[in-house]
């Protein structure tokens, strides 16, 4: 994520326009590495959820 973050702010403060092929790869990086990051921790949020209803013990 942090670096999802780092690649776009490179992008959008002029980086991509020196070279736009070069942007349009760093734009390119960035988004798919966003994409991981979202449904990495969409996977674990899930299943924590799963996890959660065993361990409070039988409590409603």
């Amino acid at each position: 994520s942090i670096l999802a973050g780092i690649l776009f702010f490179l992008q959008g403060f002029g980086l991509g326009g020196v070279i736009a092929s070069f942007g349009l790869v760093l734009d390119l990086i960035a988004f798919v590495l966003f994409l991981i990051f979202v449904l990495v921790s969409s996977v674990i949020l899930l299943t924590r959820q799963n996890a959660l209803p065993g361990t409070a013990g039988g409590i409603e």
